[in-house]
Protein backbone atom coordinates (compact mmCIF):
# COMPACT_ATOMS: atom_id res chain seq x y z
CA UNK A 1 0.00 0.00 0.00
CA UNK A 2 3.16 2.01 0.90
CA UNK A 3 4.98 1.12 -2.18
CA UNK A 4 7.14 3.64 -4.32
CA UNK A 5 8.13 2.73 -7.58
CA UNK A 6 11.10 5.10 -9.24
CA UNK A 7 11.75 4.50 -12.96
CA UNK A 8 14.60 6.49 -12.67
CA UNK A 9 18.00 6.56 -14.54
CA UNK A 10 20.28 6.11 -11.94
CA UNK A 11 24.16 6.11 -12.01
CA UNK A 12 26.64 7.05 -9.36
CA UNK A 13 27.45 10.81 -9.69
CA UNK A 14 23.98 11.63 -11.26
CA UNK A 15 23.54 14.11 -13.83
CA UNK A 16 23.35 13.44 -17.71
CA UNK A 17 24.96 10.18 -18.52
CA UNK A 18 25.30 8.22 -21.53
CA UNK A 19 22.13 5.42 -21.75
CA UNK A 20 23.63 2.58 -24.26
CA UNK A 21 20.55 1.67 -26.27
CA UNK A 22 20.79 -2.69 -27.39
CA UNK A 23 18.26 -4.59 -29.39
CA UNK A 24 16.91 -6.27 -25.93
CA UNK A 25 15.63 -3.45 -24.45
CA UNK A 26 15.98 -4.82 -20.91
CA UNK A 27 19.80 -5.18 -21.66
CA UNK A 28 20.18 -1.49 -22.39
CA UNK A 29 21.74 0.59 -19.42
CA UNK A 30 24.38 3.08 -18.28
CA UNK A 31 27.08 0.31 -18.24
CA UNK A 32 29.25 -0.48 -21.43
CA UNK A 33 28.56 -4.14 -22.76
CA UNK A 34 31.62 -6.49 -21.34
CA UNK A 35 32.42 -7.74 -24.73
CA UNK A 36 33.74 -10.88 -22.99
CA UNK A 37 33.11 -14.06 -25.12
CA UNK A 38 31.01 -15.95 -22.46
CA UNK A 39 30.12 -12.54 -20.67
CA UNK A 40 27.97 -13.70 -17.63
CA UNK A 41 28.57 -17.80 -18.44
CA UNK A 42 25.69 -18.30 -20.87
CA UNK A 43 26.60 -16.01 -24.02
CA UNK A 44 27.94 -18.78 -26.20
CA UNK A 45 24.40 -20.80 -25.06
CA UNK A 46 21.52 -18.04 -25.23
CA UNK A 47 21.74 -16.37 -28.70
CA UNK A 48 19.52 -13.57 -28.05
CA UNK A 49 22.05 -12.53 -25.08
CA UNK A 50 24.72 -12.49 -26.99
CA UNK A 51 22.84 -10.96 -30.27
CA UNK A 52 20.30 -8.82 -28.62
CA UNK A 53 22.37 -7.66 -25.47
CA UNK A 54 26.23 -7.42 -26.09
CA UNK A 55 25.83 -5.02 -29.41
CA UNK A 56 25.07 -1.52 -28.92
CA UNK A 57 22.47 0.31 -31.16
CA UNK A 58 22.81 3.69 -30.10
CA UNK A 59 23.90 5.89 -26.95
CA UNK A 60 21.86 8.56 -25.82
CA UNK A 61 22.59 10.77 -23.25
CA UNK A 62 20.04 10.97 -20.02
CA UNK A 63 19.26 12.42 -16.88
CA UNK A 64 20.61 10.65 -13.80
CA UNK A 65 19.96 11.08 -10.24
CA UNK A 66 21.89 9.36 -7.50
CA UNK A 67 21.07 6.60 -4.86
CA UNK A 68 20.95 9.27 -2.20
CA UNK A 69 18.79 11.66 -4.45
CA UNK A 70 16.47 8.72 -5.30
CA UNK A 71 16.00 7.58 -1.74
CA UNK A 72 15.62 11.31 -0.26
CA UNK A 73 12.18 11.38 -1.63
CA UNK A 74 11.21 8.92 0.61
CA UNK A 75 10.26 10.20 3.88
CA UNK A 76 13.25 10.21 6.07
CA UNK A 77 11.17 9.13 9.09
CA UNK A 78 10.23 5.34 7.57
CA UNK A 79 12.20 2.77 7.74
CA UNK A 80 12.76 1.17 3.98
CA UNK A 81 11.30 -2.29 3.97
CA UNK A 82 12.25 -2.94 0.49
CA UNK A 83 15.24 -1.61 -1.96
CA UNK A 84 14.84 -3.83 -5.28
CA UNK A 85 17.59 -2.38 -8.02
CA UNK A 86 17.86 -3.68 -11.00
CA UNK A 87 20.58 -1.26 -12.88
CA UNK A 88 22.06 -3.95 -15.64
CA UNK A 89 25.36 -3.86 -14.59
CA UNK A 90 25.52 -0.87 -12.30
CA UNK A 91 24.00 -2.66 -9.42
CA UNK A 92 27.01 -2.95 -6.65
CA UNK A 93 28.43 0.32 -7.28
CA UNK A 94 24.88 2.00 -6.54
CA UNK A 95 24.93 -0.19 -3.77
CA UNK A 96 27.99 1.14 -2.36
CA UNK A 97 27.29 4.89 -3.49
CA UNK A 98 24.21 4.54 -0.41
CA UNK A 99 25.40 7.01 1.98
CA UNK A 100 25.73 4.91 5.73
CA UNK A 101 23.14 7.04 7.23
CA UNK A 102 20.73 6.07 4.66
CA UNK A 103 21.78 2.95 3.98
CA UNK A 104 21.06 1.91 7.78
CA UNK A 105 17.11 2.78 6.96
CA UNK A 106 16.85 -0.95 4.55
CA UNK A 107 16.01 -3.61 6.00
CA UNK A 108 16.13 -5.89 2.49
CA UNK A 109 17.67 -5.13 -0.62
CA UNK A 110 16.97 -7.34 -3.54
CA UNK A 111 19.94 -7.12 -7.01
CA UNK A 112 21.36 -8.73 -9.22
CA UNK A 113 24.51 -9.90 -10.01
CA UNK A 114 26.84 -12.54 -11.29
CA UNK A 115 28.74 -15.56 -9.73
CA UNK A 116 32.56 -14.82 -9.72
CA UNK A 117 32.90 -18.91 -10.39
CA UNK A 118 34.97 -20.03 -12.74
CA UNK A 119 32.35 -21.80 -14.04
CA UNK A 120 30.68 -18.82 -14.81
CA UNK A 121 33.88 -17.37 -16.55
CA UNK A 122 34.38 -14.73 -13.77
CA UNK A 123 32.84 -12.19 -16.31
CA UNK A 124 29.61 -10.29 -15.57
CA UNK A 125 27.74 -8.96 -18.79
CA UNK A 126 28.56 -5.43 -18.32
CA UNK A 127 32.16 -3.93 -17.74
CA UNK A 128 32.72 -3.29 -14.79
CA UNK A 129 30.49 -5.63 -13.30
CA UNK A 130 31.35 -6.41 -9.24
CA UNK A 131 30.74 -10.23 -8.67
CA UNK A 132 27.99 -11.38 -6.56
CA UNK A 133 30.64 -12.53 -3.75
CA UNK A 134 32.32 -8.86 -3.61
CA UNK A 135 29.15 -6.74 -2.82
CA UNK A 136 27.97 -9.24 -0.28
CA UNK A 137 30.98 -9.33 1.71
CA UNK A 138 30.52 -6.05 1.61
CA UNK A 139 26.97 -6.07 2.64
CA UNK A 140 27.27 -8.26 5.33
CA UNK A 141 29.80 -5.74 6.79
CA UNK A 142 27.15 -3.81 7.10
CA UNK A 143 24.55 -5.85 8.77
CA UNK A 144 23.08 -7.86 6.58
CA UNK A 145 22.86 -11.55 6.07
CA UNK A 146 21.97 -13.83 2.89
CA UNK A 147 18.67 -14.91 2.29
CA UNK A 148 19.68 -15.87 -1.67
CA UNK A 149 23.38 -15.26 -1.59
CA UNK A 150 25.63 -16.07 -4.74
CA UNK A 151 25.13 -19.48 -5.13
CA UNK A 152 24.31 -20.53 -9.05
CA UNK A 153 21.25 -21.52 -9.46
CA UNK A 154 20.92 -22.53 -13.68
CA UNK A 155 22.18 -19.52 -15.06
CA UNK A 156 25.42 -17.34 -13.44
CA UNK A 157 23.62 -13.83 -13.56
CA UNK A 158 22.12 -13.84 -10.03
CA UNK A 159 19.03 -12.51 -7.67
CA UNK A 160 20.10 -11.73 -5.10
CA UNK A 161 18.40 -10.97 -1.68
CA UNK A 162 19.87 -9.66 1.61
CA UNK A 163 17.97 -8.69 5.05
CA UNK A 164 18.96 -7.07 8.18
CA UNK A 165 18.58 -10.51 10.64
CA UNK A 166 15.53 -8.61 12.86
CA UNK A 167 13.68 -8.39 9.30
CA UNK A 168 13.96 -11.85 7.80
CA UNK A 169 12.10 -14.65 7.52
Amino acid sequence: PRGVVLPLAVSQHGGPSPMRVTKVAGCSSLSAPSGHDNAGGFLRHVPRIRDGCMKVLETRIVDSVTMAQALSLLPPALPIHLLKIDAQGLDAALLRSIPESMLARVQRIEFESFSGSSGCAGQGLYSGQEPCESILSWLTGRGFEAERGCGVRGGCELNVIVARPSSSG
